[in-house]
């Protein structure tokens, strides 16, 4: 039983895991566009991809169209969030993005995705710590 127990941790962990990991990513691309990103455009929200990532948790990722260079761009960003609402098909961000690579962009006003990135892998962590440690105690304890 114990073992069947550290192994349920460890599944839950990896994915856990990978949430930090979508976090982390983001406040990196965060820290490089407000270093390099020079070029600056009004990008539409052409849709909204969802990603669910366990039972209660959904990522949505604001898929953005825009103009730069002399060219249309539309990719999904690299920003989500893990509320519905906060990024909605038709609206308009001013972004920043690499002269030398127009699909690298991100919003100009990144301090509000910024912040949630901490706040989800903050959460998942405390999850992975506490959950793992109360199962490894259970487990110790049979």
């Amino acid at each position: 039983m114990a073992i069947v127990m550290i192994l349920l941790v460890v599944v839950i962990a990896l994915r856990y895991v990978s949430i930090f990991y979508y976090c982390s990513e983001l406040k990196k691309e965060i820290a490089r566009a407000r270093e390099s990103y020079r070029g600056t455009a009004t990008a539409q929200i052409a849709d909204v991809e969802e990603e669910r990532v366990d039972r209660s948790t959904t990522f949505y990722w604001p898929v953005f169209r825009f103009e730069a260079e002399g060219r249309t761009y539309q990719k999904t960003s690299a920003i989500f969030s893990d509320k519905k609402h906060t990024y909605q098909t038709g609206w308009y961000y001013e972004i920043r993005y690499d002269l030398n690579d127009p699909e690298k962009f991100m919003l100009a006003d990144d301090g509000e995705v910024y912040d949630m990135a901490g706040r989800v892998s903050r959460s998942f962590v405390m999850a992975i710590v506490v959950g793992g440690g109360l199962a490894l105690l259970v487990a110790a304890l049979r």
